[in-house]
């Protein structure tokens, strides 16, 4: 039975974290280049919520929901972000993706967070807008010391 579930970093059951890390290797091999562990489930200081679609012990799709502080001009901000969305090409087109992401766009909606971000390339643009996301391509994202 296909389901949407939602799970805090260290939260996530083993099997479900191995295929999530499995992906994300293959397909941002930068991320877990560095490390030789699998999955980190003693980290319960990140807070990070992962959605994913799931059949029974397989995930089909994945999204996860980030938020820091960032200080601009004497202000604080809170922002969140979302990033490893992915859906494995066996279950690509039927609507899994959509599901998932709306799952972590409603949960940043509720929070309380003053914005929310996210990367891609052109090709997935048209796939965030509907989703309700707006396309900001002058968006600009400054690394270092503040």
């Amino acid at each position: 039975m296909i389901e949407l579930r939602r799970y805090l970093r260290h939260e996530i059951p083993p099997l479900f974290a191995a295929q999530i890390a499995a992906y994300q290797r293959i397909q941002w091999p930068s991320i877990r280049s560095k490390s030789n562990k699998l999955w980190d489930f003693d980290d319960i200081n990140r807070d990070y919520v992962h959605f994913m679609l799931v059949d029974e012990e397989i995930v089909i799709s994945h999204a996860s929901v980030n938020w820091r502080d960032v200080t601009l001009g004497g202000e604080r901000f809170s922002v969140w972000g979302m990033s490893s969305v992915f859906t494995y090409p066996a279950f690509r087109k039927g609507g899994s993706a959509t599901r998932t992401v709306a799952a972590a766009t409603d949960f940043m909606r509720a929070g309380s967070g003053d914005l929310a971000m996210l990367f891609t390339g052109d090709p997935l643009v048209k796939f965030y807008t509907a989703i309700g996301w707006d396309h900001v391509p002058t968006a600009q994202i400054f690394y270092g010391d503040p």
